[in-house]
């Protein structure tokens, strides 16, 4: 089997812009979307235009949204990318050497990375959905 944190992970959700409640959204001076739990790297869109670059788990991220709400469909992902191939390209950038500790079964050189260091992160990305879904929920 393969480990689930080795692959790319893409959450969509399609939401129509003409509901009352994004219209009732769209009358605010502000809209904004809110994440928290994003595990660990990821690219966030919306319509099309990139508003989020993610690389930190412990992190909660507020984006203004409101210029890229259209009154028909909105189309809103978020691309995970796997944390251990992007903290070996970190890793391999710097220019120094950094000690880590390795324990057999774990990533290592969290250094590069701000993630949960325990084995459960299969959750968390179950848990980031969920998650995302409720900041969603105010548009549907």
């Amino acid at each position: 089997s393969r480990w689930i944190a080795l692959d790319h992970w893409t959450f969509s959700l399609n939401f129509s812009g003409s509901t009352p409640s994004v219209q009732q959204l769209l009358q605010e001076k502000q809209v904004l979307l809110k994440f928290g739990g994003i595990d660990t790297f990821a690219t966030v869109t919306l319509n099309g235009q990139k508003i989020l670059e993610a690389n930190n788990f412990h992190r909660h991220w507020a984006v203004a949204v409101k210029d890229l709400l259209v009154p028909g469909n909105n189309q809103l992902i978020i691309s995970i990318r796997p944390a251990m191939q992007e903290r070996l390209q970190l890793q391999e950038q710097y220019p120094y050497t950094v000690p880590s500790l390795h324990q057999f079964g774990q990533m290592g050189v969290y250094n590069f990375m701000r993630k949960p260091a325990s084995g459960g992160q299969m959750y968390k990305l179950t848990n980031g959905s969920s998650l995302f879904a409720s900041h969603i929920k105010a548009f549907t």
